[in-house]
């Protein structure tokens, strides 16, 4: 994802949504901070949910730039979050898989190579060509 992804000029709709999301990710961000004892965070994060619920309510455009600002702050979080996924995935699964194959001596693509071998083409049946016309 690239800085230009961003949508610098959401919706009014899409602003209306990040707004009912962001009152509702607030009151329940503030909620947990109240009943683990940080209650002025609480209602910090509560009056800023309500604010931001309001102006969506009645200005949606006004939290235009709330959302571009968090969507720019997130972009790098979101990059590095999805580039550790990804990597994890490959050394976690793929890599013992093929690991494991290789061990088994499993040559799935046939590229083994074989010394005495003349040639490495494999002949294939002649297809028709009017099944090139119906490719499913």
């Amino acid at each position: 994802m690239h800085l230009s992804d961003i949508p610098t000029n959401p919706s009014k709709r899409f602003l209306r949504q990040f707004a009912a999301g962001s009152v509702v990710f607030l009151g329940l961000i503030g909620t947990v901070w109240w009943f683990r004892g940080h209650s002025l965070a609480a209602i910090v994060l509560w009056a800023v949910g309500a604010s931001i619920g309001a102006a969506g309510l009645v200005y949606p455009r006004s939290l235009r730039w709330v959302y571009v600002a968090i969507a720019v702050v997130s972009l790098p979080i979101g990059f590095i979050v999805s580039t550790a996924v990804l990597l994890a995935t490959y050394l976690l699964a793929l890599t013992p898989i093929g690991c494991i194959m290789r061990l088994l001596g499993r040559d799935s693509m046939g590229r083994r190579f074989d010394p005495a071998a003349e040639s490495y083409w494999q002949s294939r049946a002649q297809t028709p060509t009017k099944r090139y016309f119906r490719q499913f």
